[in-house]
């Protein structure tokens, strides 16, 4: 086996080598330097800051740098009341207020020293906040994190607890469908449309938008926000687009039937008669789940359509209990049949077929590895990820998407995953994909999301009057190690949604700062 390296990315895995251990050494000074520290004599104390440091001894396992030893863990009470002692010098030396300083040290130190299964909750996080920076910092952790506990004392004595039931009230956010009453004091009624990719559910409900006499769309990417803007146009019924890019009216000055959105775009003031929110499922995103709900939640519509994965029914069905909404499931098939590959490209681009989608997960890598592809094949291929402008995305679907041209391929991140149904046999260039939290592998929805995307009733590859039971869906993957994981994948079904994402509204924060001062740090 060889060491496995994504193209267009650096490597991630090394099959043969592993990370060598370098031997650890402890470093001492020589005998000679040794015995002259032996002979030198301490020098007096001069100041009180340094007196303090000889009534509190440090002990053998809090070294003089004050970063704790091996054995700082057993001397972290000791390490805590020298640390409040060098805490209380600093505050009569600058002047600053012992405002509550008594009360709040004798607190720290009990909290030390109290038993753990005794203690209470309140003193568990004291101390578990002392700890850690004791740990992480030594001395100097310390008594940082001891100004940052007397500042939060003070201020919470200062400001919360005089008003602690108004604020708790405020910043209760248990019952999330009663923030929106305009929404409440409708009946609305809610069809929910769940099946796997390439099922027609999104299509059913924009069917039912088309006909409508004032509705939304609201999507989790500009990219298919656009595309429903454009396919509304094409059809002659008045649609505007509004995504945190652009905004567009009808040209002709009419008033538009329609408003194609990004999610976080979708307004809660206006009415409407339909309304289509699509990839659902995504409610339960950490990031982004906010704005499912707040759509779902508060939008002033008679009749709503939510189209996603089947995961979400038992989540959706809560939701409309609490608002009191009419909910109508409906289930869909998959159109056409999905199959795994019985084996990847093993890493041979010349393999490639008119139609293939790579996906990659870093624009750096997109592009490499359509250089790559344009170079082995020699024929063209089109590239489609968040981060082009809108017209170039555009394009590029539309330049695979049409026969008549050599665009075969197509090269795009996991926005194709998102309703983007553009392709005949998706290829997983990685299985890792890099987050701000660091690199990560594909969840198994993400690569069922991802993977039925291959097979559409018209590939880039197909001629028109191809029979649909040939149409089938492939996936694979460009190296052999990734298939087994897509496999495992394709054949399990993800666990249903148990959560929905939520985010205060503004009024919430502005209600909460009114308890406190102009101008008061909201950050330390």
């Amino acid at each position: 086996m060889q060491s496995w390296t994504g193209r267009g990315s650096r490597s991630l895995f090394c099959a043969l080598e592993s990370v060598p251990r370098f031997a650890e050494r402890q470093f001492t000074t020589t005998p000679i330097l040794g015995r002259s520290k032996k002979k030198q004599t301490s020098k007096p104390n001069r100041d009180e800051h340094e007196s303090s440091q000889s009534k509190f001894k440090l002990g053998p396992s809090i070294t003089k740098s004050g970063r704790p030893s091996a054995g700082g863990a057993r001397e972290f009470p000791r390490a805590v009341e020298v640390a409040v002692q060098e805490f209380q010098d600093t505050l009569y030396k600058t002047g600053q207020s012992l405002e509550g300083w008594d009360r709040f040290s004798r607190q720290v130190l009990n909290a030390v020293k109290a038993d753990d299964s005794r203690a209470s909750k309140r003193w568990k996080l004291l101390k578990a906040s002392l700890q850690g920076a004791y740990l992480s910092s030594g001395l100097p952790g310390l008594k940082d994190e001891l100004g940052f506990l007397l500042q939060f004392e003070n201020i919470t004595n200062k400001y919360s607890i005089p008003h602690l039931q108004s604020q708790e009230k405020v910043a209760d956010l248990r019952y999330p469908a009663e923030w929106y009453p305009k929404a409440r004091s409708m009946q609305r009624n809610i069809h929910l449309h769940v099946g796997p990719t390439n099922s027609g559910k999104t299509y059913h409900a924009l069917k039912r938008l088309e006909g409508c006499k004032n509705g939304f769309y609201a999507g989790p990417l500009r990219l298919l926000a656009q595309e429903v803007y454009h396919r509304f146009h094409a059809t002659g019924v008045p649609c505007s687009l509004v995504t945190g890019d652009e905004v567009k009216a009808p040209e002709n000055g009419e008033l538009p039937r329609v408003v194609s959105n990004t999610v976080e775009m979708v307004s809660l003031g206006d009415q409407y008669d339909v309304g289509v929110i699509d990839e659902i499922q995504m409610i339960a995103n950490s990031t982004r789940g906010w704005a499912w709900t707040r759509a779902v939640l508060g939008t002033q519509v008679s009749e709503l359509h939510l189209c996603g994965e089947t995961r979400t029914v038992p989540l959706i069905r809560e939701l409309c209990a609490l608002t009191g909404d009419n909910l109508e499931i409906h289930r869909y098939e998959r159109l056409n049949p999905l199959k795994v590959m019985p084996h990847s490209l093993r890493g041979n681009l010349s393999k490639l077929e008119r139609g293939d989608c790579v996906v990659a997960f870093s624009r750096v890598g997109i592009h490499t590895l359509k250089g790559d592809i344009e170079k082995t094949t020699g024929r063209r291929a089109a590239i489609v990820y968040g981060g082009l402008p809108a017209e170039i995305r555009t394009q590029q679907a539309n330049l695979f998407n049409d026969p008549d041209n050599d665009y075969d391929f197509l090269v795009a991140s996991d926005a194709i995953g998102m309703g983007l149904n553009l392709c005949k046999r998706v290829i997983f260039e990685t299985l890792i994909k890099r987050l701000p939290t660091g690199l990560q592998r594909l969840t198994v929805p993400e690569i069922k999301q991802i993977g039925g995307r291959a097979g559409r009733y018209r590939p880039a590859g197909a001629e028109a009057g191809t029979a649909e039971s040939t149409n089938v869906g492939l996936v694979t993957s460009l190296e052999e190690v990734d298939l087994p994981y897509i496999e495992e994948a394709m054949s399990i079904e993800p666990p249903p949604l148990r959560a929905a994402g939520l985010l205060p509204q503004d009024s919430t924060y502005l209600d909460l700062a009114g308890f406190f001062p102009r101008g008061f740090p909201w950050s330390t």
